[in-house]
């Protein structure tokens, strides 16, 4: 079929649907370099050109800042704040720990053990109005109120009768931790079963009807080591189903807004994107 101008409509397509994938194919790469840039080596390619860019108005307010203040005017340019919202709020972790921390406080457990969660973010805002155990791989040197902290390693099948926690807890959390076990990221070994050894872990120290908060990334199937695995969705529900724990609901947490809940059939889409993270709301058997 051709259009009034006669081109070939098929032709067309096929040609912007090529177009549209080599763009989502470049932004992914950009995203990947800025990522590396910001995290391993310290350069926020963005604040950076934003600094630049900020640098002529810089030194025009400094001249006016001179005439206008009588006490030393020294220098302590802030050049990228220009750029910035009232607060960050457009990534998952934000979404993700709000949602979970608002979940314990309605839940109102006994007694919380979490593994590896952020704790400036979801652990901090649950300890603002309780108690909260953590374990994590990594040294922690401060002392926090509400926080008993741990330092272990989930994936050791020993763990839990040694530290008499064995099916203790009415509700566990693990957010965006499940993702990075195994991968030597943060000093442990390198396994690709030691994610099945976490959740057989989590799972043994959840009381028989506890809750397990889990949120874990979901797309086309991969290792980026070494930082992170993609799992496939309905993958990872049958080894939970496998486990022992029931699916009572998920979410996919989104960069501007809470998270939506979707439901297992959903899965078959998101497992053909390259990323979506997925908050997981289990209960033990």
């Amino acid at each position: 079929m051709k259009d009034f101008q006669g081109y070939n409509i098929a032709s067309r397509d096929h040609i912007m649907s090529k177009m549209a994938r080599q763009i989502k194919k470049a932004k992914n790469i950009g995203k990947r370099i800025h990522n590396f840039a910001a995290w391993q080596l310290g350069i926020d390619l963005k604040k950076l050109t934003c600094s630049i860019f900020s640098a002529k108005r810089y030194f025009n307010d400094l001249r006016r800042a001179k005439k206008e203040f009588r006490s030393p005017v020294e220098l302590a340019p802030c050049l990228h704040d220009w750029y910035e919202m009232a607060g960050s709020s457009q990534n998952e972790y934000f979404w993700q720990d709000l949602f979970c921390a608002q979940y314990v406080h309605r839940l109102n457990p006994t007694e919380i053990y979490d593994v590896g969660s952020r704790l400036d973010g979801y652990i901090t805002h649950v300890a603002s109005f309780r108690r909260i155990n953590l374990i994590d791989i990594r040294p922690l040197k401060c002392s926090i109120h509400n926080i008993t902290y741990q330092q272990g390693d989930i994936c050791n099948r020993t763990f839990p009768a040694n530290a008499d926690l064995k099916e203790r807890f009415d509700l566990v959390s693990c957010l965006h931790t499940l993702e990075h076990i195994g991968l030597g990221r943060y000093g442990d070994d390198i396994r690709s079963e030691a994610y099945l050894e976490a959740l057989k872990g989590l799972k043994d120290i959840l009381r028989p009807k506890g809750k397990l908060l889990l949120s874990t990334p979901i797309g086309r199937k991969r290792v980026e080591f070494n930082s992170h695995r993609v799992f496939d969705g309905l993958e990872l529900v049958e080894t939970l189903k496998c486990i022992g724990f029931r699916i009572d609901s998920l979410y996919k947490v989104r960069l501007e807004s809470s998270p939506q809940q979707i439901d297992s059939e959903a899965l078959v889409e998101l497992n053909k994107q390259e990323y979506s993270l997925i908050t997981f709301i289990l209960t033990g058997s």
